[in-house]
């Protein structure tokens, strides 16, 4: 995610997530022009929270450990059919190769 969005914490989280939705609707719309313009996605990122709380932190993009669960919460808040999950990092490694 964009520093700035994580910076953001909460507010950052909602951003993002109705940026990634705005981006795969338009994109979608692009490539099915005949599609009907009421239609709905759901979007399901896998993360390994852990990982990314030490690559922020290291990068000082955060200050404190909970920046990002706070970023996440925001994220998650924002639509009912956007989720970011926490699989750890053999899960996320593994959901990542199902749907790759």
């Amino acid at each position: 995610f964009r520093d700035d969005f994580v910076k953001s914490a909460e507010t950052g989280g909602q951003e993002a997530a109705h940026l990634l939705r705005s981006l795969v609707i338009n994109y979608i719309q692009s490539q099915v022009p005949d599609l009907h313009t009421s239609f709905d996605i759901v979007v399901y990122v896998y993360a390994n929270v852990r990982g990314l709380t030490k690559a922020y932190s290291d990068a000082k993009v955060i200050q404190q450990h909970n920046d990002l669960e706070r970023f996440i919460r925001g994220f998650n808040m924002a639509h009912a059919l956007v989720n970011l999950i926490d699989a750890g990092e053999k899960y996320s490694d593994t959901k990542l190769h199902l749907f790759a």
